[in-house]
């Protein structure tokens, strides 16, 4: 029986990248014999935009009704458009990616199961693991840029860190392996293994001709920036005023400097530590193969009073100043489309 790849994430684990060398390069993976299935916002993957998989819509509607994205309609017609890409490529191996997968209950993931067997397939699934108090951080910063948030990291963070299974990892991954069997269940360790390469060799895909995204995508926020955002999120602005920020922030590549302060107390950094010290040795011992323990990060701590109070001109200045920037641009661009379709509407129409 062949193998159906179910790639679940975790989010902050490089999904974007992964999303976006999938679709584009879905022509080298089928030569390879995997289907990445032609599923959800496959155009926008493609232009190196940010989306949440191939997998995104289906797995919306199968998260627990009382989740945040969860999606109340529409699960028989994702299932049948997934049907229909498998008929495609009968004979290769379907690949479906999405973060939203980790937050599926065991039951939704063992249904999952069940309808893929019964196209004929086994299900395999691929997991990202990342150190907690990195990916609780990532995860704080992203809902500051994506989703409005305007609580402290200690509130947010505090609470989020006793809530979050698929971080509970040795336990976590027990509870898939039950589903899915150990053999099926492959780990990927953030920031230790090369993402692409580790996809391509659980996948079984030759990489020598594939190509990898050109630029680095979903970037986070400066912490001067998130202070901003904290503030403005109040306004509710719409989601692609932090993507206009980040944008320059690939430009002018400040975020390099910032990459050694933490937003996490010491005193909540070591709790969380303490918290999940035995489910962490129990996924070293039997999941992460030949790994021991997480990276080592050395960072420094900077409350969001102590980066408010160092914030400089020329931190506000980049961001709307970069703003302004971009925008102008916008507007240019409306402008000129506009005057064309004037000057196009004045021109004498030639008759028949």
């Amino acid at each position: 029986m062949k193998p159906f790849y179910l790639h679940i994430g975790a989010f902050k684990t490089g999904t974007t990248a992964l999303q976006v060398y999938f679709a584009q390069n879905m022509e080298k993976l089928a030569q390879n014999g995997i289907n990445y299935l032609n599923m959800g916002r496959i155009q926008s993957a493609q232009n190196g935009l940010i989306t949440s998989g191939n997998g995104a819509f289906l797995a919306r509607t199968l998260l627990p009704k009382n989740h945040y994205l969860h999606m109340p309609k529409g699960q028989q017609q994702f299932l049948g458009e997934m049907k229909k890409c498998i008929q495609t490529k009968p004979k290769h191996s379907p690949l479906l990616s999405s973060e939203f997968f980790c937050d599926l209950e065991t039951p939704q993931i063992q249904k999952l199961k069940d309808y893929v067997y019964s196209l004929g397939f086994e299900l395999q699934i691929i997991f990202c693991v990342r150190e907690q108090t990195s990916y609780l951080e990532s995860i704080y910063v992203q809902h500051v840029k994506r989703h409005h948030l305007t609580a402290t990291p200690e509130a947010f963070i505090g609470d989020m860190y006793q809530t979050t299974s698929h971080i509970d990892y040795g336990h976590y991954c027990n509870d898939l392996a039950e589903i899915v069997g150990a053999g099926n269940l492959h780990i990927v360790l953030h920031k230790k293994e090369d993402l692409f390469d580790r996809f391509n060799e659980i996948l079984n895909v030759k990489s020598a001709n594939m190509m990898r995204p050109a630029r680095a995508l979903n970037i986070s926020l400066t912490p001067a920036q998130i202070v901003m955002m904290l503030k403005l999120n109040a306004l509710s602005p719409r989601q692609n005023f932090s993507d206009i920020i980040v944008s320059n922030e690939a430009i002018l590549q400040n975020t390099k400097h910032s990459s050694g302060i933490t937003l996490i107390p010491d005193e909540l950094r070591a709790e969380i530590t303490a918290h999940y010290a035995e489910s962490n040795a129990i996924f070293f011992d039997k999941w992460a193969k030949g790994h021991t323990h997480f990276a080592a990060e050395e960072k420094i701590f900077h409350s969001i009073s102590d980066i408010q109070n160092q914030m400089s001109l020329e931190d506000i200045i980049a961001t709307f100043g970069g703003l302004l920037v971009k925008y102008e641009d916008r507007l240019t661009r409306i402008e000129n489309t506009l005057q064309q379709l004037i000057n196009n509407a004045k021109r004498p129409q030639l008759k028949n």
